[in-house]
């Protein structure tokens, strides 16, 4: 079982807008996943992800389900607002770090190495707050992703985050 809670770009591949590193290990994680979870992460992230991939000459990762939770919560909830900091305070878990206009400006004109560890931190965070969604979730959800043949090999949720985007893996292998 392989956990990864933070891929990011150094100062000097923000400069150049070079992500290239990072998204290595990101499409391996993507390709070997049945299950790639995350809030928004059908219209957003993976989106992102899929464009960051075509322009940097990967391969399409292998095909794997999506599991969404800010559909879930649209579909299976009512909550006054489905944004992932809101829905996770309401299930009693810790807002966000913030990140401020600026902190994402100053990492990719002048790669301030404090603001990407800003950046780290925040998305660490965000990935866990993802996941503790999810998890809450998850018994409430009908009809839950087919399983592989062979089933999952773990239960557990596997925390992943790269770059600026909050990916939950699960994994079969």
């Amino acid at each position: 079982k392989r956990e990864i809670y933070s891929g990011a770009v150094t100062g000097r591949q923000a400069k150049k807008s070079n992500d290239k590193q990072c998204l290595k290990e990101l499409w391996s994680l993507i390709d070997e996943a049945d299950i790639v979870a995350g809030h928004n992460s059908d219209r957003f992230d993976l989106l992102k992800i899929n464009t960051r991939f075509l322009l940097n000459g990967y391969e399409k990762p292998r095909t794997y389900r999506t599991m969404d939770t800010l559909k879930m919560a649209r579909k299976y909830f009512s909550f006054q607002s489905n944004r992932l900091d809101f829905v996770s305070v309401k299930l009693g878990f810790e807002n966000k770090h913030d990140m401020e206009l600026d902190d994402w400006i100053q990492i990719c004109v002048n790669g301030d190495e404090e603001r990407i560890k800003k950046m780290r931190k925040y998305n660490q965070q965000d990935v866990r707050q993802g996941k503790r969604v999810l998890e809450k979730f998850l018994p409430w959800i009908h009809p839950w992703p087919m399983r592989p043949k062979g089933g999952y090999k773990s239960e557990t949720l596997p925390a992943q985050s790269q770059e600026s985007s909050t990916i939950n893996v699960l994994r079969t292998s």
